[in-house]
């Protein structure tokens, strides 16, 4: 059997799997299949807790490979790569991050484009923001978008309305390269960026954990996939937030994780983004307010 097979079977069950525990387990057995058929006691070893070993035993008995052959000829035909978290091809910059307990790199990787190793060249940021954005802000997404690009920066954003369009839009239109980060890779998400998409597919690339749609936990798996778009960055700039929700999380967690985080800090925003701006200073994020204060930012080392 294909051992893609195994992987797409692990990976709907990836919160039983660290990555570490996969590492470790294979540089002991030689496939990803006798991963799949272990002892109970061979994945203790490994790392899995007693409760996840029982969780993993009784998903194991009870699901169809079959289901997951049929998954891969239509990935297959799809032209999506499949890249395990043990693969060559696996973004180096992913495992690199200092990742938190509760915050894990991808065991799977969805892939479709036409870049991926360039991302291990250092010279990639993550522009995030508001979903109802302002004017202001889908102006400087796009502004940041376009002239990031120009620079040879690949610009990594979410491809949700809002600022991650306008970033997307920025790097596109000058002929850049650009990576899209999705909650799932099929259907695309959200629908009205389908065009969108398939241009981001010419000039970068759409990655994701999951293939399809889950049925549940669904607002889970729109947060989930930001872990993505800032791990695949050296440098994440906030366009603009409020003072709660996805774009000050996913801006914390990159501060948490070591990751040069930016604030595009002007007079002109409303009291709740600057409120939201303030809490982000405070844990470390570095104000900002155009292209060039960047581009000077980023060339200081980060101070421990």
């Amino acid at each position: 059997m294909n051992e893609m097979v195994y992987w797409l079977a692990i990976q709907e069950k990836f919160w039983l799997f660290y990555p570490r525990m996969l590492e470790k387990a294979l540089k002991e057995v030689d496939s990803i299949e006798k991963v799949w058929t272990a002892s109970e006691g061979a994945l203790l070893k490994w790392g899995m807790t007693r409760q996840n070993v029982e969780r993993f035993v009784k998903y194991r008995r009870n699901v169809s490979l079959e289901r997951f052959e049929r998954m891969l000829e239509e990935i297959s035909q799809k032209q999506i790569k499949i890249i395990p978290y043990t693969s060559p091809e696996y973004p180096k910059i992913l495992k690199s991050k200092k990742w938190l307990p509760k915050l894990q790199p991808p065991r799977v990787l969805f892939h479709k484009g036409t870049i991926l190793k360039e991302l291990d060249e250092g010279k990639s940021v993550a522009i995030i923001g508001k979903r109802k954005c302002s004017e202001l802000a889908s102006e400087k997404a796009y502004e940041f978008g376009k002239e990031l690009a120009e620079k040879g920066f690949i610009v990594v954003s979410g491809l949700a309305v809002g600022v991650d369009t306008q970033a997307h839009r920025g790097a596109i239109e000058t002929g850049g390269k650009t990576v899209a980060a999705l909650p799932w890779m099929l259907p695309i998400y959200p629908s009205q960026n389908s065009e969108l998409a398939e241009k981001i597919i010419k000039q970068g690339c759409l990655l994701s954990e999951v293939y399809n749609k889950p049925k549940e936990n669904i607002k889970w798996r729109i947060w989930e996939r930001n872990k993505i778009t800032t791990g695949l960055s050296t440098h994440v700039i906030v366009i603009e937030t409020g003072t709660s929700g996805g774009t000050v999380n996913t801006a914390i967690n990159a501060i948490r994780q070591g990751i040069k985080t930016y604030i595009l800090k002007l007079k002109e925003w409303s009291a709740d983004t600057l409120r939201g701006f303030e809490k982000l200073e405070e844990k470390g994020a570095i104000p900002i307010k155009d292209v060039d204060d960047f581009l000077k930012q980023a060339e200081k080392p980060k101070v421990a």
